[in-house]
């Protein structure tokens, strides 16, 4: 009798890829987040770098006499606005650090959340790979608008190395060498990060929050020295009030506005970017807010195509050119006030959702107050000539505030599981793909 030839497994279904207890939606993830690494790769690379600020850059080269004449005559940003020009000169190993800034980002971004939430509970709701995922929500435009280069050295880059930075801080365990020395790159990074004005505020503004809530004052106290210097550097710089002046050919009536109609324009053009621009991660933010409230997937899930279907059709009506708010000091129009109303209801919204959150009281209004300063920092734009000009790259900070907010709101909340924030993150991918499609295909065939 012959003898029979016994498979290595019992059945052939058993081959996978994923463990067992991988249900189907995280295995859609775990793919979705392999594609986002190569997107990122092949972002940092297709991106021409040839356009907007970057053409000014590339004329410039880094010396004391330029970087004083810089400083006196245009900005503080003197250490950003250095490495800017050197990265311009030297496209190919920018588009590296670009790269490298991307795939790790996200990385960076969960060992903040563990350190917050800790290794049980983010574990329970965020795998290590879901969070590649969840950065594809930010829309493309935020990273490249008037200029690729500049962009990402004067906004990811900085964003990088605070994170970093806190990281770094959170490994310290004494006084030894290795934290001698740790302490000492993360403070350097933290030093580069806080050029950029915006962070620095937002910076300045959570240390301080940080040292009332007492939670990580170490760390804490050094941020808000940091920042302070920082700032008062921002401050006395002769080259911020220069610049002022020359960039009010942005708005010609800008000197006419009001303090307050300048409060309600950064106010309603930062809703305008959330809500009338059809934006994923507005849609990701109020789903999850709803399933952390009402418990019931199906309600969030339908709350957040509703919400999106909102975006498109407002974005139609009202969303586009400067027909979403009222005139100069609040003179009335129509689509402008129609506007407003649908800020002003957003806005109650959001709130009535943050305020039906059951999560312990200290730490909601903690995070509260956090992100209230994010959104209060983009708001300072209305005090800017180039609130439209440059308005689109500030919304990095926002857009990781929010993200990273209703990330560890999930993991404190009791009513949602990772099955159920697999749902919503699921879904906000399909429709962020939907409305994106057209310019990730335009990408990767070269025709950008």
């Amino acid at each position: 009798m012959k003898n029979k030839l016994t498979p290595p497994v019992k059945s052939l279904k058993n081959i996978s890829l994923f463990s067992p207890d991988v249900s189907r939606i995280s295995k859609i993830i775990l793919l979705f987040s392999i594609f986002v690494i190569l997107y990122f790769l092949v972002f940092s690379i297709r991106i021409p770098v040839d356009y907007g600020d970057d053409t000014a850059f590339v004329k410039a080269s880094v010396t004391f006499e330029w970087l004083m004449q810089r400083y006196k005559s245009w900005s503080s940003r003197i250490i950003l606005d250095a490495i800017t020009v050197t990265l311009t000169h030297h496209s190919f190993l920018f588009r590296i650090l670009c790269a490298l800034c991307l795939c790790s980002l996200p990385l960076l971004v969960r060992m903040v959340i563990l350190d917050l939430c800790g290794k049980d509970r983010t574990e329970a709701i965020l795998p290590h790979y879901f969070i590649f995922s969840i950065f594809f929500l930010f829309p493309l435009k935020t990273f490249h608008s008037a200029g690729f280069i500049t962009t990402i050295c004067n906004y990811l880059f900085p964003l990088y190395l605070m994170f970093a930075s806190y990281v770094m801080l959170s490994r310290l365990k004494g006084f030894g060498l290795k934290d001698i020395c740790l302490a000492t790159i993360a403070t350097l990074a933290l030093i580069i990060a806080a050029n950029q004005e915006l962070l620095a505020a937002l910076m300045f503004q959570s240390s301080i929050l940080c040292l009332i809530f007492n939670f990580k004052r170490k760390g804490a106290i050094l941020f808000l020295i940091v920042a302070s210097l920082s700032l008062y550097f921002t401050i006395t710089c002769d080259g911020n009030g220069i610049r002022f002046l020359k960039e009010l050919r942005w708005i010609e009536d800008y000197s006419d506005w009001n303090t307050p109609y300048k409060i309600y324009m950064g106010i309603i053009t930062t809703v305008h970017y959330y809500l009338f621009c059809r934006n994923t991660i507005c849609v990701f933010v109020v789903m999850t807010l709803l399933m952390c409230t009402t418990g019931k997937l199906k309600v969030s899930i339908l709350g957040g195509i509703v919400m999106l279907i909102f975006q498109i059709i407002v974005h139609i009506w009202i969303g586009r050119g400067d027909t979403y708010f009222l005139g100069k000091n609040f003179s009335f129009s129509i689509s402008g006030t129609i506007g407003t109303f649908w800020t002003a209801l957003f806005i109650i919204f959001m709130i009535y959702l943050f305020y039906k959150l059951e999560i312990k009281r200290s730490i909601k209004i903690f995070l509260g107050l956090m992100v209230a300063c994010a959104v209060c920092d983009r708001v300072l734009m209305g005090f800017s000539p180039t609130i439209f000009a440059s308005s689109t790259r500030t919304f990095l900070f926002t857009d990781h505030a929010l993200v990273l907010y209703v990330i560890v709101i999930s993991i404190l909340s009791n009513k949602i599981s990772r099955r159920d924030f697999s749902c919503i993150l699921l879904t906000s991918l399909i429709l962020q793909f939907a409305l994106q499609g057209g310019k990730i295909y335009k990408l990767l065939i070269g025709s950008w």
